[in-house]
């Protein structure tokens, strides 16, 4: 489970990622799996970069644009909770309730940070 402290801290939650569900989707290939696993953490990255400049300047045409692509990039990576954090980002963004942006892009920033301590856990052998 994670264990948030405070706002700034958590560590890795293994259900961040559903590798079962991905392993899975990938047909029992873990060679496919890591690739998309490494694909998922750079296109994620990016998506998130981007999304929080959107977010800082009220872009709603751009929050709209860039959560969407950050769910569907989740969701081919089974980071279910992370899509479902850009998914809310979505709709907010869709019904203009700016004021919503500090705490779901937080929420995001953190689920993202957590899969990230995830990742790096898996490739030295610790997950």
């Amino acid at each position: 489970t994670t264990v948030m402290n405070n706002a700034n801290s958590c560590s890795p939650n293994a259900g961040s990622i559903d590798f079962d569900a991905l392993l899975a989707r990938c047909m029992g290939r873990s060679d496919l799996m890591e690739r998309i696993l490494k694909s998922f953490h750079k296109s994620a990255s990016h998506e998130i970069e981007t999304l929080m400049i959107a977010i800082e300047t009220s872009n709603l045409a751009a929050v709209q644009n860039g959560s969407h692509k950050l769910k569907g990039t989740a969701l081919t990576a089974s980071a279910n909770k992370l899509a479902q954090l850009a998914n809310e980002l979505y709709s907010t963004a869709n019904s203009e309730m700016t004021v919503e942006f500090p705490d779901l892009s937080a929420q995001l920033s953190q689920e993202f940070e957590s899969i990230e301590k995830l990742l790096t856990m898996r490739e030295m052998g610790a997950v």
